[in-house]
C-alpha cells in the first residue's frame, strides 16, 4: 500500500537561484547544503543502510517513492510559482551493475494559475535493489527562484509505496 505523509515546514526570507546541487551525498550532507543555500532549515536522515548478507537472501522488498507534493501556504500561495525543474536520481553503488536512474522529475507549465502546488512523480524504481547492493545514495537538483520578503510555510506531501517478503 501507499503511504502519504504531509507536514508543514517553515521557511526563512530568502532568494533561491539555480544551480543548487549535490552530488553522491549523504541526505544530511544534502540538508545541509540545501539549507546553506536556501537559508532555511532542513533536516533529512541519513539512510545508507548494509543489509548483512544473510538478510538479502531472505528479505524480498519493493520500495517506491512515488512522489513528492510542495504547496505554498496563505498568505505566500504564489512562492513556488518560479520553480521551473526538480529532480532527484538514485546512484548505483559501484560495480553493482545498476544504472543511475531518475527518481522524481517536475517541470513546470507556465501557463499555470500563481499559487498552484508543484508535485514531482516518479517512475516505478525500487529502492531495495540499490539497498542490497550496498547503499543509497542520490543526485538532486534545482532550477527556481523564490523571491519572498517575509517567512512562509510550505505543505510538504511524500507518498512512499512499500512492499515486502520475508522469509523466516
Amino acid at each position: 500500500p501507499e503511504t502519504c505523509v504531509t507536514r508543514v515546514v517553515d521557511v526563512d526570507p530568502t532568494t533561491m537561484l539555480a544551480g543548487v546541487s549535490g552530488v553522491d551525498e549523504l541526505p544530511s550532507e544534502m540538508a545541509a547544503n540545501l539549507s546553506g543555500q536556501l537559508g532555511t532549515t532542513i533536516e533529512l536522515e541519513d539512510n545508507i543502510v548494509e543489509l548483512p548478507e544473510e538478510a538479502k537472501d531472505l528479505l524480498d522488498l519493493d520500495v517506491q517513492l512515488k512522489r513528492v507534493r510542495i504547496t505554498a501556504l496563505a498568505p505566500n500561495e504564489g512562492a513556488l510559482d518560479e520553480v521551473d525543474a526538480l529532480s532527484f536520481t538514485v546512484n548505483p553503488p559501484p560495480g553493482s551493475g545498476l544504472e543511475p536512474r531518475t527518481l522524481l522529475a517536475l517541470t513546470s507549465d507556465p501557463d499555470a494559475p500563481s499559487g498552484t502546488p508543484i508535485e514531482a512523480s516518479g517512475q516505478e524504481i525500487n529502492l531495495a535493489e540499490y539497498l542490497y547492493a550496498g547503499q543509497l545514495t542520490f543526485d538532486y537538483a534545482i532550477d527556481a527562484v523564490i523571491d519572498v520578503s517575509v517567512a512562509w510555510q510550505a505543505e510538504v506531501t511524500t507518498c512512499v509505496a512499500v512492499r515486502g517478503y520475508a522469509e523466516a
